[in-house]
């Protein structure tokens, strides 16, 4: 119908010579957010401003059921992580409620005890004693390589390392949740390779819970920050740096 009125125009008095050319801009599109959606850069933006101004923060992950993500099951495996900025670090494994191993950084030094430290750095040691990690030893070939590097990396923001793909993404608002005794609103996304993301945050813009489910199964992160009374210190005693 359009081709046709521009048809018709075509065919009044005068030549198509004497027609005044009229340019017609193209159409721009716009796309259309429900209220409270937003881009997942904006709302890691604003992550990554609040946590600028807290001193520390505990995370815990397991792996669960989708749709169980309220609390671990009762013999989940749980890695509990405790940061002090600038540079101090607690990692704790538990499973089936038992420490399995734990790393410390402080001041740049690595100290590890647990199942990793005679299977993997010094056999005659056994799992209660604190050794203290050279990371210059740990090459590419230790088994203890990707572990050490983390362990000495600076503390860094809970956002991570986000494609910018995702965060060009939209979150669509999905209600509110008290989660540790904050109130927190919730956002859903989707991400790559069948991911389904559900990231939930403060009134301030920290994290509060991240969940990450592919099919039947999820990843649980929960995030507490500022935690009361929270130090990392080196252990007392700890036998020389294990090579």
């Amino acid at each position: 119908m359009l081709v046709f009125a521009l048809t018709l125009a075509g065919c009044g008095s005068g030549s198509p010579s004497d027609a005044t050319p009229v340019p017609t801009a193209p159409p721009t599109y716009a796309p259309t957010l429900q209220p409270g959606a937003t881009s997942v850069g904006n709302l890691l933006t604003a992550m990554d401003a609040a946590w600028n101004n807290a001193a520390s923060m505990r995370t815990t992950y397991w792996e669960t059921d989708a749709g169980l993500a309220a609390t671990p099951p009762p013999a989940a495996s749980l890695t509990i992580e405790e940061v002090v900025r600038p540079s101090s670090r607690h990692v704790v494994q538990v499973v089936n409620g038992v420490v399995i191993d734990e790393q410390i950084v402080v001041d740049g030094r690595i100290f590890m005890k647990g199942s990793l430290v005679p299977t993997t750095i010094a056999p005659m040691v056994d799992t209660n004693t604190w050794v203290e990690v050279d990371p210059a030893a740990a090459t590419s070939n230790s088994p203890i390589a990707g572990l050490v590097n983390y362990l000495a990396a600076p503390v860094s923001s809970p956002v991570g390392t986000v494609s910018d793909d995702t965060r060009a993404r939209v979150a669509i608002p999905s209600g509110l949740e008290e989660i540790g005794g904050r109130q927190c609103n919730l956002f859903t996304f989707p991400g790559d390779s069948a991911l389904d993301y559900e990231l939930a945050i403060d009134p301030i813009g920290l994290p509060c819970r991240l969940v990450i489910s592919a099919g039947v199964q999820a990843t649980v992160t929960m995030y507490e920050f500022n935690v009361p009374g929270l130090t990392i210190t080196a252990p007392s005693a700890a036998t020389p740096p294990a090579t």
